[in-house]
């Protein structure tokens, strides 16, 4: 039995290839406010991240409740973009509750963006009713977005 209490979620963080677009992407496709980007360098960073002279530009979106961590590492270059399926292990998603799918829908075509399939309507569970769908943010980060079943 762990002898110290997790209080909260602070934050997730995503490692991102444009920090720019990204940020734009959650700002202005998803709606939320994100913070001017902090630029990080020297043996504290290295040594936090276990990546030797690492340099990093960090920008915050934030949630109800939760916030995105945005990093785009300027050192090492050379970095590898992930392609990891809903089944590779380390994969990750980040699930939202929405009042209208179908307008998340609409918000992430106009701008250019896709599904990963059609909206879902589960037929069981804690879920029965409501609408859900899955798309993958410009690095190819999934989310999913969660329309309620009426009560």
């Amino acid at each position: 039995m762990a002898n110290f209490t997790i209080k909260r979620t602070v934050h997730t963080g995503i490692a991102v290839a444009n920090l720019e677009r990204s940020k734009a992407f959650y700002r202005d496709v998803l709606g939320f406010p994100v913070t001017d980007t902090i630029h990080h360098t020297g043996k504290m960073v290295g040594d936090l991240m276990g990546l030797e002279g690492a340099e990093v530009d960090i920008a915050f979106v934030t949630l109800p409740g939760h916030e995105i961590e945005l990093l785009q590492f300027s050192v090492p270059s050379g970095v590898n973009k992930s392609n990891l399926r809903p089944v590779d292990p380390g994969c990750k998603h980040i699930a939202f509750e929405v009042d209208d799918v179908e307008a998340v829908l609409d918000a992430i075509k106009t701008a250019g963006f896709d599904t990963v399939g059609p909206p879902q309507m589960p037929a069981s569970g804690p879920r029965k009713g409501g609408k859900i769908v899955y798309t993958r943010d410009p690095d190819g980060t999934f989310l999913e977005f969660m329309q309620m079943p009426k009560a």
